[in-house]
């Protein structure tokens, strides 16, 4: 006699053993599990489970070796046919890196569980998305992919919305965007010029070359290059300048905008926020670094290294400075004034961190998505730092600023990156009207950071995503700044 133990997973299976004569006995499981004493022979095991596929394995007891033998049973679950229904038709879907192959009918056998699609076709933007499958589904049906089309504008530099919806390019020097297709209302502006409403049909590779007429030319002129007088410097001028730590500039020129996020797109815990928006109106105009605050530069005004050697930050000139404080950020602001007015390239004026209202507004840079970019978050590998390109790929710590796409103001890592400090205590209301600035109180300590970071999710990231922190957080290596400078 020999004893065969027996472990089957699902626990809830039947197992039966038949011998060599035929015989077939039900063993009793106990959480999956159960102990025989058999005589010396082949066996046959079979296990079976609903919803799973049944399995029969082959068992010897003989005089050799041990007296005892086990035996684990894993019974795979049964598929279920699922009828896949993209847009385009014949858009290759791929599973695990593998493309699958669809039946006559359009249907794939998927074991059930959750699993992650590609959908591509060439022409296209490939999109991802997640089914969870269960003995009842039938269908899956991903979002239609966008075409990828050439928009001209002659002159460049206009702005593009379809169906009244902004849109921007797929990359800042190119003329390619993502669009859904069919038959779309195109408009085109720009300063100066008349804006073009057209009538297109959207289809994956096709051209389209949109003439503005001039109505007005205006007239820029440059400052000079080492010097910035914010008294003299007309609105109009859009051309960064640099100072002498090597922060170059973009002019946001006066406007209003709304400000926050349009019901739905926020979270719904998010500080209580997210649920609106207000209007707000900037009545002069700033220029705003173009990046980050960087290792070398917050090195040469403050003469020190918050981030030191900390696991949650990696060393290098460009590298976005990290591990900083708000009271970090206004004391480097003051000293920058100090420093930039003693050599004489400052003539008036002062730097300082950017209110909320300015840095929303300098992030949508004239956009009302959810991104500068637009709506699709899919895109945002393309123009920020965030979970998937960060922490959930292995960099754990800020990255070099400047080396993804900016938005339509020349603004870098408005996106992810590090939470940028603002000038506004933090308050759940958002402030409108003109000029809008939260002060805080003597016993508030609680200040508004926006833009997401490298550990954080692409919702994080959005335009009008705000966040708070205490002014002495460093946040685990996620909290930067920019800085704008002013007249005042």
């Amino acid at each position: 006699m020999r004893e065969l133990s027996v472990v089957v997973d699902p626990p809830s299976a039947v197992v039966s053993i038949e011998n060599d004569r035929g015989e077939v006995i039900e063993l009793d499981l106990i959480d999956g599990r159960s102990t025989a004493l058999l005589p010396i022979g082949d066996y046959t095991l079979r296990g079976e489970a609903s919803g799973y596929e049944a399995v029969k394995e082959a068992v010897k007891l003989d005089n050799v070796g041990a007296k005892s033998k086990s035996v684990s049973m894993k019974l795979p679950l049964k598929t279920i046919e699922i009828l896949i229904e993209t847009e385009p038709s014949d858009a290759d879907v791929l599973l695990g890196g593998k493309l699958l192959t669809r039946k006559t009918n359009g249907k794939v056998d998927l074991q059930p569980g959750t699993h992650q699609f590609l959908i591509q076709k060439r022409g296209f933007l490939s999109g991802s998305e997640t089914l969870t499958v269960t003995p009842t589904s039938t269908t899956f049906k991903p979002k239609p992919l966008l075409a990828i089309v050439n928009l001209i504008t002659k002159p460049t530099g206009a702005s593009l919305t379809c169906d009244g919806h902004e849109i921007a390019p797929m990359d800042a020097r190119s003329t390619e965007f993502a669009v859904a297709t069919g038959k779309k209302e195109i408009a085109i502006a720009k300063d100066g010029f008349e804006t073009l409403v057209q009538r297109c049909e959207i289809v994956a590779g096709a051209t389209f070359v949109f003439q503005l007429k001039e109505v007005s030319k205006p007239v820029e002129s440059m400052p000079d290059k080492d010097k910035v007088d914010l008294k003299q410097t007309p609105e109009s001028i859009m051309t960064p300048v640099k100072n002498s730590i090597g922060l170059a500039w973009a002019w946001c020129p006066p406007g209003s905008f709304q400000m926050g996020s349009p019901a739905g797109e926020g979270e719904e815990n998010e500080h209580g926020a997210d649920g609106g928006t207000v209007e707000a109106t900037l009545t002069k105009g700033f220029w705003i670094s173009k990046t980050e605050v960087t290792q070398l530069q917050w090195k040469i005004v403050m003469g020190s290294e918050p981030w030191g050697v900390r696991e949650e930050a990696k060393k290098g000139d460009d590298y976005a400075a990290s591990f900083i404080s708000r009271s970090n950020a206004i004391s480097f602001c003051r000293k920058l004034t100090s420093l930039e007015k003693s050599n004489g390239n400052l003539l008036q004026g002062q730097y300082r961190l950017p209110t909320e209202a300015e840095w929303e507004y300098a992030c949508r840079a004239g956009t009302k998505t959810r991104f500068s970019f637009g709506d699709q978050a899919q895109l945002l590998i393309q123009y920020g730092w965030f979970d998937e390109n960060g922490h959930n790929a292995a960099a754990f710590h800020a990255q070099r600023v400047g080396q993804l796409k900016p938005n339509p103001f020349g603004l870098y890592d408005m996106h992810g990156n590090v939470w940028e400090w603002c000038l506004d205590a933090y308050i759940p209301k958002l402030q409108g009207g003109n000029d809008p600035v939260v002060r805080a109180s003597s016993d508030q300590n609680s200040f508004v950071v926006r833009g997401g970071s490298w550990y954080g999710s692409a919702s994080d990231a959005r335009s009008a995503r705000r966040g708070n922190e205490d002014a002495e957080s460093r946040a685990t290596g996620a909290m930067g700044f920019r800085v704008v400078l002013t007249s005042e």
